[in-house]
């Protein structure tokens, strides 16, 4: 009934009136029948800089088995193909120009150095205090800090995944700025299924004798959406970025980190992906018949 509508406001609209019932009917197949639409789990990619000079490629793979209506809001905003926003009809509804806005440490206290063994004389090193950088605001001109725009139109709710943060890398949508650690997590007032644009990706060390691996408090409060699989370099690179003065308790960042173009991989067999509006399509048939 819900696709029939937007068919029918579509016929009957002209002109700008008709672009826009034709992006609100193709997100409303995406919101009715997302399951029938996945397929295999999909690559993309973020290319950024810092400051004007290119630091590397970020390569995602999206778990589109696990969340599919997330996934796939991540994938489009990746290639841009659903054009501008509702909310404005202006605004790209890409990631290409966007920024990182903070880089949020485990502590702001100087790390104690790790010795290499039990042995206090031995070689020491010091940890690495990284936890999250966040960015993705696709709107207030791509350098903002709010949830930004889906491409369903509107915030989307959240979908149960048995993940959690337990490794650096993890991508995650991000409604509202994530909190440093479990007392600001507990403080601040948490309100789910807002999701737009907005995400993290973790950079919280791996091995225990850095610190230990999960990051507890962020479960439960933001869908995990994918992880690296190359360049977790350069998302480190994000990490230590220069930060705005006094931004040591919220990880402002002070340098410009930008996304400068993004997309999509080609399928393991080299061919391009079918477009979103061609498996939006086969998942209205497939609901229809229903």
């Amino acid at each position: 009934e819900a696709w029939d509508a937007c068919a029918a406001a579509e016929a009957a609209a002209e002109g700008g009136e008709k672009r826009l019932a034709s992006r609100m009917a193709a997100r409303m197949v995406r919101a009715v029948a997302p399951a029938a639409a996945v397929r295999a789990n999909r690559r993309v990619w973020l290319d950024v800089s810092v400051d004007g000079a290119a630091a590397g490629r970020v390569v995602i793979e999206l778990f589109t088995d696990e969340v599919p209506r997330a996934a796939e809001n991540f994938r489009a905003l990746c290639t841009g193909e659903f054009g501008v926003a509702i909310s404005d009809g202006a605004t790209p509804l890409c990631y290409r120009g966007s920024r990182f806005v903070r880089a949020l440490s485990c502590d702001t206290s100087a790390s104690a150095p790790i010795f290499e063994s039990n042995d206090q004389g031995a070689r020491q090193f010091k940890p690495w205090d990284g936890l999250l950088v966040h960015g993705g605001d696709n709107v207030r001109g791509g350098a903002g800090d709010g949830p930004g725009e889906s491409i369903y139109g509107g915030p989307f709710e959240d979908e149960a995944s048995a993940r959690t943060f337990s490794e650096p890398g993890l991508v995650a949508m991000a409604a509202a700025a994530p909190p440093r650690d479990a007392a600001r997590a507990a403080a601040a007032a948490h309100a789910p299924h807002r999701n737009g644009s907005s995400f993290l990706i973790t950079t919280k060390a791996a091995p225990a004798a850095l610190g230990g691996e999960r990051i507890p408090h962020l479960d439960g409060r933001h869908v995990i959406v994918g992880k690296v699989s190359k360049g977790i370099d350069v998302v480190r690179k994000i990490q230590k970025a220069r930060l705005a003065d006094g931004a040591a308790a919220d990880g402002r960042l002070a340098a410009a980190v930008v996304i400068t173009d993004c997309g999509e991989l080609s399928d393991a067999a080299g061919q391009p992906p079918r477009s979103a509006f061609a498996r939006g399509a086969d998942a209205a048939a497939a609901v229809r018949e229903a």
